[in-house]
Formats: structure tokens, C-alpha cells, sequence
């Protein structure tokens, strides 16, 4: 795992750190379950954070994200449709995206700029 940490890991770490609102965690299917997990887990130690169903965040629960908050996307293909279509919407949003993503030649990787984990 040391292998694939780079600049960019430190960067994600210092906006984690640096973040005056909270950390939205975003996955589908069993990525959807892992970003539960973190949300609750950051929760606990204090991290204010939480869950939004990519598929949600398209009926409404996008309007609760603000500007001061940073999106954690989790897939391990990057091709999950329901993620790269709220890609867009969180840019202009101008929310920071860390990208927890499998694999590096998906779409989700190649398309938008994300910090890369």
C-alpha cells in the first residue's frame, strides 16, 4: 500500500484536517457501506461528517452540501454512473473531491480532478 501514497495522500490528509465544514463520504453498493462506516467512524472521533447516497444527492441531498465542506468519493471500478454524475454538480459547487478510487484507468479517475488515494 506504501507504493501508492504519494503527494497526493498528504494533500487529501491536510484538507481533511483544514476543513471548516464537514466531510461528505459518497460510495454505492459495498463502497456505499465502507463510506458508512467512515462517516460514523469520523463522527465518533469528533470529524464532522456524514453519509449521502450518490443516488440521493440527486433528489435533494445535494442542497445540503456547502461550499466549506469536502466530498470523499468511494468506488473501487470508477465507473459507478451515480458517482461521475455528481462529479459536475460538487465542482460548481466548488466542493473539494478526494477520490478513494480502485482503478486507475476508469473513468472516474481519468475525468475530473480529484486527489487520487
Amino acid at each position: 500500500m506504501i507504493d501508492k501514497l504519494d503527494s497526493n495522500f498528504e494533500t487529501s490528509i491536510h484538507e481533511i484536517l483544514n476543513c471548516e465544514g464537514r466531510i461528505i463520504i459518497m460510495g454505492m453498493g459495498k463502497s456505499g457501506i465502507i463510506a458508512k462506516k467512515i462517516a460514523s467512524t469520523m463522527s465518533s472521533i469528533g470529524t464532522p461528517s456524514y453519509f449521502v447516497h450518490p443516488s440521493d444527492a440527486f433528489h435533494g441531498d445535494l442542497g445540503m452540501i456547502t461550499n466549506k465542506d469536502i466530498a470523499i468519493i468511494i468506488s473501487n471500478s470508477g465507473e459507478t454512473s451515480e458517482l461521475i454524475q455528481l462529479m459536475n454538480p460538487l465542482k460548481r459547487k466548488k466542493i473539494p473531491l478526494i477520490g478513494l478510487i480502485g482503478k486507475h484507468r476508469s473513468t472516474a479517475y481519468r475525468r475530473h480532478p480529484l486527489w487520487h488515494v
